[in-house]
């Protein structure tokens, strides 16, 4: 039986991880971006979302940055071994956009620290 359970914010989400032990799947900033992509949905939809740990963890993962990114999917985007420094790094971004959820997460001074992605 899966553990599923109702939150109201990204601490909230951080500290349910932590009790199933992964708490370290996210950082900080990347339970709230979390907390509010799934909250923005289920306004959406009309119904409030229901966590479950396990799923969430399969589902997504979080990089420190693009170019981690990039390094982790350079070949699905053009089959090449180009440097990050070396293509468009918009066109690698916007590629991402259309083809997964990608969601950034801030810290309290707006710096972009971590980006996360649904698995595709």
């Amino acid at each position: 039986m899966a553990l599923v359970t109702t939150i109201d914010n990204g601490y909230q989400l951080g500290e349910l991880f932590k009790a199933c032990g992964r708490g370290d799947q996210f950082s900080y900033s990347g339970f709230d971006a979390l907390y509010n992509y799934l909250d923005d949905l289920s306004d959406d939809i009309g119904e409030d979302f229901k966590v479950e740990v396990i799923a969430l963890c399969c589902d997504f993962t979080e990089y420190e940055s693009y170019e981690d990114l990039y390094n982790e999917y350079s070949y699905s985007y053009n089959e090449e071994s180009e440097s990050w420094d070396d293509i468009n790094q918009n066109d690698f971004i916007e590629w991402l956009n259309d083809n997964t959820t990608v969601i950034e997460a801030y810290n309290y001074n707006d710096n972009l620290v971590g980006i996360i992605i649904q698995a595709f």
